[in-house]
């Protein structure tokens, strides 16, 4: 799959800093990237999904609700 150009259009922040998400919004729908220490952990495509949806994602990945193992 190829992402065409996207925007971003929010982005959240963990209280220590340590945690990042940007939610963006593409052709094809809307994704999140998730970041720790500013590093790329994930991107997670969401396009079947609304941007309320994404932006939840987001405030998820932040507050350590979401993990991802790796």
């Amino acid at each position: 799959m190829v992402m065409r150009t996207s925007t971003q259009r929010h982005q959240y922040f963990s209280e220590d800093n340590t945690r990042r998400a940007t939610v963006h919004e593409s052709y094809e729908g809307w994704f999140v990237e998730f970041y720790e220490n500013d590093k790329l952990m994930e991107r997670r495509n969401l396009f079947e999904h609304n941007e309320q949806y994404a932006e939840d994602a987001a405030e998820n990945w932040v507050l350590n609700v979401i993990q991802i193992n790796g």
